[in-house]
């Protein structure tokens, strides 16, 4: 059943997300942004995927002090309403 294969895909690409979440956390970047760029190309309409991906591309670019390779990372964010109401401000 193809809906059942769908939905079993989806929760192994939020697992895969969760996992590289946890990842993030402990601070491994470069490992972060590899686990997140992996989960964002199985599913590219997923936004928030996309988005951790940049962030921990920039944060791992920042960690090593290449700022303007962090900033353009950041600016690869996908719209999200928090950032758009910053934007608008």
């Amino acid at each position: 059943d193809r809906n059942s294969s769908d939905s079993g895909s989806a929760d192994l690409q939020e697992a895969e997300f969760e996992k590289a979440l946890a990842i993030l956390r402990t601070g491994d970047f470069a490992m972060a942004a590899s686990a997140f760029k992996a989960v964002a190309v199985s599913r590219p309409s997923e936004k928030r995927y996309r988005l951790h991906m940049h962030y921990a591309q920039g944060r791992m670019h920042q960690s090593s002090g290449k700022v303007d390779e962090a900033r353009a990372e950041y600016n690869l964010w996908p719209v999200c309403p928090k950032r758009a109401k910053r934007r608008a401000v």
